[in-house]
Parts: structure tokens; sequence; C-alpha cells
């Protein structure tokens, strides 16, 4: 047992901690992934990735009308924010999700979501709302994601 100590430590000894191999424990260690990820989402033929953004000054609202060509909607990014608020008075929301469920957020200052999987539409133009803020001086939402 001495020996096969003794054979690690020089086995390692000169190494970086960078360099040396590591255990991972079971769960740990979660995944992160950049905003336009291309290996994280692949599109397949005939998709039409998009961005929409829009601003304002207590809330902001941006519209993602569904095209005739590509009949899904698909939203991987979500991001809102605000300057200036001092209390929420309405939820900010995305509406016409899959099921027509529409995502709440309350949420004073910036809110980043990225779906994995993207979240379909229900067949309608989906809508984002950012949180109505009491004293905001400037509200912007930002969509992505794509068409199928």
């Amino acid at each position: 047992m001495r020996l096969i100590d003794a054979a690690k430590r020089s086995q390692n000894r000169g190494r970086s901690c960078a360099d040396r191999p590591r255990r991972r424990r079971p769960g740990a260690g979660a995944e992160l992934v950049a905003i336009g990820d291309t290996d994280r989402h692949r599109l397949s033929a005939g998709s039409q990735p998009f961005t929409a953004s829009a601003t304002g000054t207590t809330s902001a609202t941006v519209t993602v009308t569904q095209p005739t060509a590509q009949p899904t909607i698909y939203v991987c990014h979500l991001e809102m924010t605000e300057s200036g608020g001092t209390a929420i008075s309405a939820a900010g929301s995305l509406t016409h999700t899959v099921g027509g469920v529409t995502l709440n957020f309350a949420q004073l200052g910036q809110l980043v979501a990225n779906f994995d999987p993207c979240v379909p539409n229900d067949g309608q133009n989906m809508v984002a709302t950012t949180p109505t803020s009491t004293g905001a001086t400037n509200s912007a939402v930002t969509v992505s994601g794509y068409f199928n």
C-alpha cells in the first residue's frame, strides 16, 4: 500500500492542479451553456433562427409572429431588464406556450431564462412582456429561438 501511494505522489509531482486527474462525485458539476451555443440547439433543415426585442419605460412587450412556412415557434432564451423601479405592479409573462400555458415572472432588475429544451408555442403568436415596475425609467425584453 505504501509503495502505491509513493508511486502516485511521484506521478503528480511537478503537475499543476489543472493537469492532475480528477475524480467526480456523482451528480457534481452543472453544465453551463452559453447563449447561442450551436451544439446545444442543433437546427433541422428549414429551421429559421430569430431574435426579437423591444424597449419601454415602465414595461416592454414584444410579439413573435409565427410565419406560415414554419408551424411552430420555439423560444430558447428570454431576457428582461428594468432600471429605476421600486416595486412590481404586474408580473411579466410569456404567453401561448405549448398547451396554452402562460409563464409568469416577477423580478426587479434583470431576469435571464435559458430553456432547455426550448419552449414551443400553442399555434398562436407568442408575446413576452416585462414586469410592470413602478418608477421604472427603462425596460427591455429580448426573446430568441427558432421557427420550425
